[in-house]
């Protein structure tokens, strides 16, 4: 997993503490996903339809729906194996922010900073609403529902925990901005 929001999720709700079971502020925050082979399969069609598109056309390569924490939450906990994956703990945008400025302000002394950044509290339960009907009409495609996040969220899960060190490896890499990956 290279998606350093969905990490952040899944590594914050692994947990077995009640943090464990935190979401901030009313869970609305999230956005589309995609498959990696959905974008092979909508470069493949703009392929094929090239010589048939306007000049400077522009599509939007995503899921056609917003997945938020909320939906998120019990598929990941349940994943893990948690019992408690209905009962979330949903804390205010305010106190959030409190906490990850404290957070923030530790890593930059220490040197091990965290995942989260400041930035990213002014999306907490704002989605990202996307309309990619025009892409859908226009090359005939669509995500396909076998690959939807939700599904595949088992899968993943498994690989986080089998390869939990390389993933906090290459995420603290990434926060580094080292960008270079071995396997």
């Amino acid at each position: 997993l290279k998606l350093p929001p969905l990490y952040i999720l899944i590594k914050h709700w692994s947990r077995k503490s009640w943090m464990g079971r935190t979401v901030s502020g009313k869970g609305n925050s999230g956005f589309p996903y995609i498959h990696r082979d959905d974008v092979v399969e909508i470069v493949k069609k703009v392929i094929v339809r090239n010589g048939q598109l306007e000049k400077c056309e522009w599509f939007l390569a995503c899921g056609s729906k917003t997945l938020v924490h909320t939906d998120l939450f019990p598929v990941i906990r349940k994943s893990l194996g948690h019992d408690d994956c209905q009962d979330s703990i949903h804390i205010p945008v305010w106190l959030v922010r409190l906490l990850l400025h404290f957070k923030y302000v530790t890593g930059k002394i220490t040197g091990k900073m965290p995942d989260e950044r400041p930035w990213m509290m002014d999306h907490v339960d704002k989605p990202w609403i996307v309309d990619n009907s025009y892409t859908q009409e226009k090359l005939g495609w669509a995500c396909r529902e076998d690959r939807d996040l939700l599904k595949c969220m088992p899968q993943m899960i498994d690989n986080f925990n089998k390869y939990r060190e390389a993933w906090i490896e290459r995420m603290n890499r990434r926060n580094k901005r080292v960008y270079e990956y071995e396997g």
